[in-house]
């Protein structure tokens, strides 16, 4: 390979090594989440659609106004005067035409253009109501705006306690991982070193095939379990990067203590949950929408009251007669105004309305009734959840002391001489197992508080 070619392959620049995940501590992760769910957004948007709602009910006094053009092809349309008034010779100055549009009665079709469409008709109407009593129907539509807000606000607010849940559960799981990876790495040194002494033991006879073969089982258990976690923390790696949108790592140096304080009696938590849940508040919100709906459609059966100006412009090039007994729809104008009152009568509609709203309004008081009996059982079996993760935490770590007492014990028997091997590894069994198991609770006991947390509405992070 001659110099030149040696020197084209190394032009080209290696690609640039992959950048470390970011570190981030729990309110980091929390601020990076909370600004890019589309979770989030979707609730960011309602309440943004709730608040244009209730802002639209304060310009419900606003006049209603309806207007409409109507422009045709019409036929031409002559006047016409009884034969007993045409006088036998017409006055000075007047010709016939102009004496026919003075006295016409009516207007009639000229049967000789018939098929001649030329004409026109032009028709402008306009009309305006400005409510003064609508028998509570403005205040009806706010109201139903109003509980269209609160509903939002209770949606948002359940939105972020959920993703705030979901953002605890990750952290702490991924916390757990890299604590029992951490302790996975110490217990496979501490294998090997057991491996090279039953090896030893082997070779002087010092261990029965059966122990051997028991230490090999245990082995084999542990890298079983070692296979189990590599999964976990791909799991876990995943999520934080699905809910951070780029890789990102927990900060392992950050303060992780354990919240081993029991939690209130049940009749408190229930109590503190009825203020604070969003569910509740949304139940409650659309309680208000169905009273709101209910009395909206009573008042759809009455009319409203309110002031009305209308107008009306008719153009066309057929005659124009100026005779005050003339008919005409084709010219003139007109406008009228005053107190008027305006309705629509739809029994059947109308009184079905009343009645779906009666039973929509029945059916939520009950769910809302429903809603307060589960909240009990909610709460007692989430709370169950934590005391039982911090009664397990004591145990495993008095049994953690029992298993480094134990492993004394055994490295005095080994000084001794009469160590038996199996009962070493039996209690390096029991001290990994009881180790993988307090990582394993402590995140059983923090998403049990974060459970809790969401259970009783306590409010986010802001």
């Amino acid at each position: 390979m001659n110099l030149w070619l040696l020197t084209w392959l190394f032009s080209f620049p290696l690609a640039a090594p992959a950048s470390a995940p970011e570190a981030m501590g729990l309110k980091d992760l929390w601020h990076n989440v909370k600004n890019k769910s589309p979770d989030a957004d979707k609730a960011r948007f309602q309440l943004a659609r709730a608040q244009a709602l209730v802002k639209g009910s304060n310009l419900l006094w606003l006049p209603r106004i309806s207007y409409s053009v109507q422009g045709a092809p019409s036929p031409t349309y002559r006047c016409t005067v009884p034969e007993a008034w045409m006088p036998s010779t017409l006055p000075t100055g007047m010709s016939e035409q102009e004496f026919r549009e003075t006295f016409c009665v009516g207007t009639d079709r000229d049967d000789s253009i018939t098929l001649n469409l030329d004409g026109y008709a032009l028709r402008f109407e306009v009309k305006a109501v400005l409510p003064l009593y609508t028998f509570g129907k403005l205040d009806y539509a706010r109201a139903q705006a109003r509980a269209a807000r609160a509903a939002a606000h209770a949606g948002s607010e359940l939105t972020r306690q959920k993703l705030w849940l979901t953002v605890r559960r990750s952290y702490f799981a991924r916390r757990a991982y890299l604590e029992s990876r951490r302790l996975s790495d110490r217990a496979r040194k501490l294998l090997d070193e057991a491996g090279a002494k039953a090896e030893e033991y082997e070779e002087n006879g010092r261990i029965s095939p059966t122990d051997l073969l028991r230490f090999k089982l245990g082995e084999n258990e542990f890298s079983q379990k070692q296979l189990e976690l590599e999964r976990l923390g791909e799991l876990t790696a995943a999520t934080l990067h699905y809910l951070a949108g780029r890789p990102v790592e927990v900060r392992e140096s950050d303060p992780w203590e354990a919240v081993t304080t029991r939690p209130d009696p049940v009749d408190r938590l229930v109590a503190r949950a009825v203020e604070r849940r969003p569910e509740l508040r949304l139940l409650a919100a659309a309680r208000a929408a169905a009273v709101a709906q209910a009395g909206l459609a009573r008042a759809r059966m009455l009319p409203d009251l309110g002031l009305f100006v209308r107008y009306r412009l008719s153009l066309s090039n057929s005659d124009n007669p100026t005779s005050a007994y003339a008919n005409d729809p084709l010219h003139g104008n007109t406008l009228a105004f005053g107190l008027g009152i305006e309705g629509n009568l739809d029994f059947g509609a109308q009184i079905t309305a009343v009645r779906l709203a009666r039973i929509e309004q029945r059916e939520i008081e009950a769910r809302f009734a429903a809603a307060k009996d589960a909240l009990t059982l909610e709460i007692t079996s989430v709370r169950q959840d934590v005391i039982l993760a911090l009664d397990k935490l004591v145990l495993i770590e008095k049994g953690q002391k029992l298993a480094r007492a134990w492993l004394l014990a055994l490295s005095d028997q080994e000084a001794l001489g009469v160590l038996k091997p199996r009962d070493m590894a039996d209690a390096l069994s029991a001290l990994f197992k009881l180790q993988f198991s307090y990582w394993e609770v402590r995140a059983q006991l923090e998403i049990a508080w974060a459970q809790l947390a969401l259970a009783l509405g306590e409010p986010v992070p802001g």
